[in-house]
């Protein structure tokens, strides 16, 4: 994992182990692009730097020095910040359709369950070591055709009681069902979202939405209305600090939809022409690439330092994102001694292609190591 390096800053010189400095880091990290199809998506290397600068400052602006200089004989220790990958929502259609196959024998829901959960090659599998896994399978309870209301809709079944687990009970969950219903992408989407801002938590979100049709909603299961509510819910979840990326399991879904979704999830406007990737995916691999550069491309929020902070003066350091100053509390906090969370539009929003963090403490403030 890429690591910052601690270092203090006396008189613009940088100095290590120099009594009544700040400890501060700088840690770089690439964030991954692609074209709005599947194959081109890719990362950069994250790169550790140092860097100087001034004695850190209070949140409301005044000089700090004299704190840090209260610490006399402190030394300055390496943070080392690692990022903490977000937790990944799987959000997978479970509609009729997905008996369609996608190549050869295999049908679509076959092809998900494969490319994430077989137990050598599967992307759930092979990543949970690294980041927390949750899942929900969305469709209805009716059928098409059938006349009379839902009567479930949307119908959401996932791992109890708060949807997140190993690899192993997800799949356990997945094979227990199998396709029915219709698809109503935007009210799923919408209990999803609500479901996780309910949920306690220390990192970031994500979702994965993985569908292979056109949206329709529980007012109406007939017709394939739903564009517009799906497009809605997925700007209510990026609203909620839940980036949304899509993958969409076959060519059944309309691609302007599929761009306008993109687009929605990473917080833009669904015309923008700076579009947002999307992926399509026509087999088993081509399902276990989309997944993984998904998952390499969605930029951290949560950063784990090796030293406790003394969380009750965190206001006192000062971060730093690509040369702005963030607010302490509203756009960063400390949700641990050792964990540093962006929040809203800090985590969710648009980052340079490669982002800067310093984060920046009095000596006397930082502890034991972690």
């Amino acid at each position: 994992m890429p690591r910052g390096r601690g270092w203090c800053a006396c008189a613009g010189t940088v100095i290590l182990f120099a009594a009544g400095c700040a400890e501060r880091v700088i840690f770089m990290e690439g964030i991954a692009g692609g074209t709005t199809e599947l194959g081109a998506a890719s990362s950069g290397s994250p790169v550790a730097d140092t860097g100087s600068g001034d004695a850190p400052q209070t949140e409301t602006g005044g000089s700090s020095d004299a704190e840090a200089a209260s610490g006399d004989g402190c030394e300055a220790r390496d943070l080392e910040p690692e990022p903490v990958p977000p937790d990944v929502m799987l959000v997978l259609d479970q509609s009729f359709s997905m008996n369609r196959p996608l190549s050869g024998e295999t049908t679509r829901w076959d092809a998900v369950y494969q490319a994430l959960f077989d137990e050598v090659r599967g992307v759930a599998y092979r990543s949970e070591g690294a980041r927390l896994f949750g899942m929900t399978l969305y469709t209805t309870s009716f059928e098409r055709g059938v006349p009379g209301p839902p009567e479930e809709c949307p119908r959401l079944r996932g791992a109890e009681p708060s949807w997140f687990a190993p690899a192993a009970e997800l799949a356990a969950v997945y094979a227990s069902q199998s396709p029915l219903g219709h698809t109503p992408t935007g009210e799923a989407l919408t209990r999803v979202v609500e479901d996780l801002s309910a949920l306690p938590s220390d990192n970031a979100k994500v979702i994965v939405l993985s569908t292979d049709g056109e949206p329709d909603t529980c007012a109406d299961g007939f017709t394939d209305n739903g564009q517009l509510p799906a497009v809605e819910a997925t700007q209510f979840a990026f609203s909620r600090g839940v980036r949304v990326y899509v993958v969409s399991v076959g060519e059944g879904v309309d691609v302007e939809h599929l761009q306008h979704l993109a687009n929605a999830g990473v917080g833009k406007a669904t015309t923008d022409s700076d579009t947002a990737p999307f992926a399509i995916a026509l087999s088993v691999s081509e399902l276990r690439r989309a997944y993984t550069a998904i998952l390499d491309a969605a930029p951290p929020c949560a950063f784990d330092l090796s030293h406790e902070v003394d969380i009750d003066r965190q206001c006192e350091g000062e971060v730093v994102l690509d040369g702005s100053s963030l607010r302490c509390g509203v756009e960063w906090t400390l949700v641990s001694p050792t964990r540093l969370l962006l929040l809203g539009d800090t985590c969710v929003g648009p980052r340079s292609e490669v982002p800067e963090i310093e984060v920046t403490w009095p000596c006397d403030l930082v502890g034991a190591t972690y």
